[in-house]
């Protein structure tokens, strides 16, 4: 399992690292099995083999969408979950809000998985093409000390993340255990061999939602770190160029530097701006339903993530890196008549453009994910909670 592999195996370097993810984003999130040369080169063999795991994993969570949407709606069958029993037996309420909020996540995780197959069969997966191209990243381009602090730093995620992964599937397998012996089953073997194949496929599904949410994000962290520290030394580099007042400052490699990494992160755009739609979703759905739900029990319990906090730093640094290339200009108007008039043009084209740059991410096209939509993101949170708590719960309270 490539769980059980991260977690006994530390990597030293970029390339590594990046082909791992590879191989994880396949495992996990395109559920197809070709390798990033066939990719490349557009022949991977479109045959059963390679969209076999794909094809089973639809067939399952399809089946346990219908098995949700049939448990919520219909509840006098005897092979539905029946939840008025295990509400009795927990002595909790509205269990449907939760059954709820798991149907959305399959839904919604299902539609990016179907986009995403769409986008690599036609071979314009912004993941893949920027995963092909950190694979062969020269490490030289980095600092010894940016290199061994983005190693050290993946290496301690994969420790805490692959551990809570681990920890998960054991609780889970646990969980749905307990389940399969509280289930009100009775003597029909057919009630019971129907009961285990719907226990049976959802362990199989945990595992790879699972691994969606700890094993593939310990590598989408990473690789928006590595961008972002890419970007820092090229504000660092700059910082100190204009200091001495260094034409080096917009040299060919800085200005490559720079466009590659702008193209990278654009690209990986395309793919990335939909894990964040689902992480928006997710977190106020959660809240919304964790509010109604935990309403009716003993306590209420929030829980909101901050997961994109680091994405929010790539504007902030284009700023910076643009206000540094800018006093540079000002600071050396006045020999501009010593320097070739087209290395001018050149220059301040290239200033230009990044200000004009949206260098980050978004969310579906949406907005721009800076430090301040993320933190009126965060306190709109706190609106819906109010907002819904007090529609349904004063409103329920009132009726009882």
């Amino acid at each position: 399992m490539i769980g059980f592999q991260l977690r006994l195996k530390n990597l030293y370097r970029i390339e590594d690292i990046f082909r791992r993810y590879f191989e994880i984003a396949n495992f996990f999130e395109w559920r197809c099995d070709y390798t990033i040369v066939q990719y490349q080169t557009k022949t991977i063999p479109w045959n059963y083999p390679v969209y076999r795991r794909a094809l089973w994993i639809q067939i399952r969570a399809w089946i346990l969408i219908a098995y949700t949407f049939t448990s919520l709606f219909i509840d006098d069958d005897i092979y539905c979950f029946q939840l008025n029993y295990f509400e009795s037996i927990l002595k909790t309420e509205r269990l449907d809000l939760l059954g709820d909020f798991i149907l959305i996540v399959l839904l919604i995780l299902e539609y990016i998985w179907f986009r995403n197959f769409r986008s690599l069969r036609t071979y314009r997966l912004g993941f893949n093409n920027v995963i092909g191209r950190m694979i062969h990243y020269d490490k030289k381009r980095l600092t010894e000390k940016n290199h061994q602090i983005l190693i050290n730093k993946y290496n301690l995620m994969c420790l805490i993340y692959i551990g809570l992964y681990q920890l998960s599937r054991v609780i889970f397998s646990s969980l749905i255990i307990v389940l399969f012996i509280l289930f009100k089953i009775g003597d029909d073997w057919d009630q019971i061999i129907f009961s285990f194949i719907i226990m049976f496929l959802a362990f199989l599904h945990s595992e790879i939602i699972l691994g969606l949410f700890f094993v593939t994000f310990v590598h989408f962290t990473f690789t928006f770190e590595f961008l972002k520290t890419r970007l820092k030394q090229i504000c660092v580099q700059a910082e100190l160029l204009k200091n001495r007042n260094h034409s080096d400052i917009l040299s060919y490699t800085i200005r490559k530097e720079y466009g590659d990494l702008f193209y990278e992160t654009s690209t990986l755009n395309q793919t990335a701006q939909y894990y964040f739609m689902l992480h928006e979703a997710l977190t106020k759905t959660s809240m919304i339903v964790g509010t109604i739900f935990f309403s009716r029990q003993i306590a209420i319990n929030l829980f909101n993530s901050l997961v994109l906090f680091s994405v929010t730093a790539f504007s902030k640094l284009n700023k910076k890196y643009y206000k540094i290339l800018n006093n540079w200009c000002c600071r050396l108007i006045i020999s501009r008549n010593s320097k070739p008039l087209g290395l001018i043009i050149k220059n301040g084209m290239f200033i230009q453009k990044i200000q004009n740059n949206r260098l980050g991410f978004n969310l579906c096209g949406l907005y721009e994910m800076t430090a301040f939509k993320h933190l009126e993101s965060f306190l709109l949170n706190f609106v819906f909670v109010l907002m819904f708590y007090k529609k349904f719960i004063m409103n329920t309270n009132k009726l009882t």
